[in-house]
């Protein structure tokens, strides 16, 4: 099936092998609105390079800048985390994991008899999901303390419990990679071979490339970089409830519990959370999104039926970034409501 040949059972097209286009008016968009978000870039927000809008399954509106354009590989940061969500719901879908309950322990028997804890053996994938997994993770610290060792999983996996597993909500990207090594436990492929096979193959997501750790785990938390018009495809599958062009790639019921808050979330987003998708179920459009250090962004809007993709620059200090989020909430989705 070509790009441009219709699903069987809809009149909706997939962008597999390339995306269709239109203009904002032809799909009820206000035009004025993105064009002021464009003027804004241009003139106020250097660190930006791209703004991509996907509305009914065409792309409407898409700029780039500082020299980037349509080829260019973004470093899509903490973004990365709703990719390892979704294989999860890929593994757990084709039967490699049994369910989300499963302890995280028992993936690793070789570091359970380190851990006193019982808490620890308590800890399930949903919790690591949902970032509630209770372990005493310092964000900065302790990745600190990672670029210090050569085997990064018993690192995260030995430090200490805070709290009970489930109970609080602590952004720890630390769980995101012990996520992604369960996935290479549970499939026999590293992360990015299983994401090659099931995920970027089916969406036609050719051009990518994906760091790991010193031992080859593939990292879980970032280090995944795409074009702009390939990270859309993600909220795509995911507003597309699972399917494309025909298969199965998620359960129904994955995707609604991914996107559905299970606690009010937090920092650094300060919105709430899924599993590893921040949640916005409140407002006069529910939306979710994936995010990532320095503004790079996928938000999917169900109700507006629009897809909405930022990058940036991801390697300014903390002091420099400059928050764009606004783009977004004032003129796209304005746009379109």
């Amino acid at each position: 099936m070509t790009s441009n040949e219709k699903n069987p059972d809809s009149s909706i097209y997939w962008p597999t092998l390339g995306w269709e286009g239109g203009s904002p008016q032809q799909h009820g968009m206000k035009d004025e609105l993105l064009s002021l978000a464009h003027e804004t870039i241009r003139r106020d927000l250097p660190d930006v390079y791209s703004l991509l809008v996907v509305r009914k399954g065409m792309i409407v509106f898409e700029r780039y800048y500082q020299g980037f354009d349509a080829t260019s590989l973004f470093d899509i940061r903490s973004a990365t985390k709703s990719f390892i969500s979704t294989l999860i719901g890929i593994a757990i879908k084709e039967k490699h994991i049994p369910n989300l309950d499963q302890k995280v322990l028992s993936y690793f028997p070789e570091y359970e008899s380190a851990n006193k804890d019982p808490r620890k053996s308590a800890i399930s994938i949903r919790d690591l999901l949902m970032m509630k997994s209770g372990l005493a993770w310092d964000e900065e610290l302790d990745f600190v303390l990672l670029d210090e060792t050569q085997d990064w999983l018993p690192s995260i996996l030995n430090v200490p419990m805070a709290t009970d597993p489930g109970a609080v909500f602590d952004y720890n990207s630390g769980v995101s990679h012990i996520l992604s090594a369960m996935i290479h436990q549970a499939t026999g492929m590293t992360t990015l071979d299983f994401a090659q096979q099931r995920l970027f193959s089916p969406l036609g997501i050719v051009n990518h490339h994906w760091e790991s750790d010193p031992t080859g785990i593939t990292l879980g938390y970032a280090g995944l970089s795409l074009t702009a018009r390939d990270l859309a495809k993600l909220g795509l599958l995911y507003a597309r409830q699972g399917m494309w062009e025909g298969e199965r790639i998620l359960t129904t019921e994955y995707v609604r519990d991914s996107t559905t808050a299970w606690s009010s979330g937090g920092f650094p987003e300060e919105a709430e959370y899924g599993y590893h998708w921040w949640v916005l179920p409140s407002g006069p459009h529910s939306a979710y999104f994936a995010a990532g250090y320095g503004g790079q962004y996928l938000w999917v809007v169900p109700d507006l039926d629009l897809i909405v993709v930022t990058t940036a620059n991801s390697q300014l200090p903390p002091s420099l970034v400059q928050d764009h989020n606004f783009l977004i909430t004032d003129f796209v989705v304005a746009s379109a409501s």
